[in-house]
């Protein structure tokens, strides 16, 4: 267990325990001293937020907060807090109605994410501002996400699956990623998260899920492995696919495509590209650009369109992410909707 750390350490300062302990002190007075009050308060009107994001021109807002707003009970320690620091985040969420959507979408209740380190899940171990983008952009597109099946792939810490299931009142959720079993080998170039990885989503996606009406799942899928993309494939049958900055590495690239390319095309029709089938299935992905921009993602976004000009319609914007806090910060992300052909894009 050469990346595990032992009990003593999972207390690890974070910028949430260092804000924690300065207004212990009292050397200050709220945490909204230590950055400008937000100009729209969260839902909850709960006063100590640490950042607060718009997404786009119509408002789509989130709101990363230093505690929840409604008492959380206390939990046994699992085995992920046993051998890892964990950091537990709090969101909240407000998105106006859209073209798309006449409905206001709010949060009623604080969404909590429990993050782990690196050493632990790699480089799904924390939030990233992507998939806080993902969740605006989501929000927006509403009537095709509730009621529906979403399979996220990539869900590190399972945030859009926890907004999709509680917020955007999803049928059903699986959250998918690839963390490493007792007894697996792999080729040393992959960065390969620990078993520990895949406990800690299901913690956030399932054990603590505040909607217990949905469905809502977990499941180990290599992308480097055909099968397991079937196996999800053929036992969740998403409507919706969704992912925040999947492209990392250059070698994923072809792996990814491959993925996407089971849940879009249908089985019988992948070796002639001129019979290929489109199926029922979306796509929404979300990437950041500079100066945030992953490696691989010109290489990815540049075949993309390419692999599925047969079947699909693939679009590109960017968009911003304001934060509120720090003025002129903002960051421009990707939004990358893949639509079957004989469906129209809305």
């Amino acid at each position: 267990m050469g990346n595990q750390l032992p009990k003593g350490h999972k207390n690890m300062f974070s910028i949430h325990t260092v804000f924690s302990i300065l207004c212990f002190l009292g050397l200050v007075s709220d945490v909204a001293s230590l950055s400008a009050t937000p100009k729209v308060q969260p839902p909850s009107k709960n006063p100590d937020v640490l950042r607060s994001f718009v997404f786009g021109n119509d408002d789509a807002r989130c709101w990363e907060l230093l505690s929840p707003s409604e008492p959380i009970e206390d939990e046994e320690e699992d085995e992920v807090e046993y051998w890892y620091p964990i950091t537990r985040r709090y969101f909240e969420f407000s998105i106006p109605p859209s073209q798309s959507s006449e409905t206001l979408v709010q949060s009623t209740s604080t969404t909590m994410i429990r993050q782990t380190s690196f050493g632990c899940g790699k480089l799904g171990y924390e939030l990233w501002d992507s998939s806080i983008a993902l969740c605006l952009h989501l929000g927006r597109q509403l009537p095709l996400i509730e009621g529906k099946r979403i399979l996220e792939l990539g869900s590190g810490c399972g945030l859009p699956s926890v907004v999709c299931r509680d917020l955007l009142q999803a049928d059903a959720v699986l959250a998918t990623d690839f963390w490493q079993e007792d007894g697996d080998g792999f080729d040393g170039d992959r960065l390969v998260p620990t078993k520990f990885h895949g406990m800690n989503l299901e913690y956030n996606v399932v054990a603590a899920r505040g909607n217990k009406r949905r469905e809502a799942a977990v499941q180990r899928l290599d992308w480097h492995d055909r099968a397991s993309a079937v196996s999800a494939r053929e036992s969740f049958r998403p409507d919706v696919v969704i992912g925040s900055d999947l492209m990392y590495y250059p070698m994923d690239i072809e792996p990814l495509l491959n993925v996407l390319e089971t849940f879009l095309v249908e089985d019988g029709d992948r070796d002639g590209a001129d019979g290929k089938q489109a199926t029922e299935t979306r796509v929404f992905l979300v990437s950041a650009l500079a100066p945030a921009e992953r490696e691989a993602l010109p290489e990815f976004r540049s075949k993309l369109p390419v692999r599925f000009s047969a079947t699909h319609t693939v679009t590109m914007k960017e968009m911003a992410l304001g934060c509120e806090e720090t003025e002129g910060e903002d960051h421009k992300f990707l939004l990358i909707d893949i639509v079957p052909k004989q469906k129209t894009s809305s």
